[in-house]
């Protein structure tokens, strides 16, 4: 896999994991009353939360599974067997 691939490939998953689009609504009613100087400070502590909580994960992910005693198959089977659930729920 060249770079680019995976550079588009993770763009891609990040962009539908954090969902910006769905996610302007509830930023823009949680800083109705904040000046725009405001808006960009919450903005910024936002982004650089995620990016921070992101990049733990990333970095920390597969030793917290083992730590638990959970497979990275079994953690693939929960995941699908939720979004299951959800898109039943739908």
């Amino acid at each position: 896999m060249t770079w680019a691939t995976f550079a588009v490939n993770f763009f891609i998953a990040l962009f539908a994991l954090i969902d910006p689009v769905g996610n302007v609504p509830v930023f823009a009613a949680a800083t109705a009353r904040a000046t725009p100087a405001g808006r960009r400070l919450t903005a910024v502590y936002v982004a650089l939360f995620a990016v921070g909580f992101l990049a733990f994960f990333y970095l920390t992910g597969l030793a917290l599974l083992n730590f638990f005693g959970i497979s990275l198959p079994a953690f693939r089977i929960a995941g699908g067997v939720l979004l299951f659930l959800l898109g039943l729920d739908m």
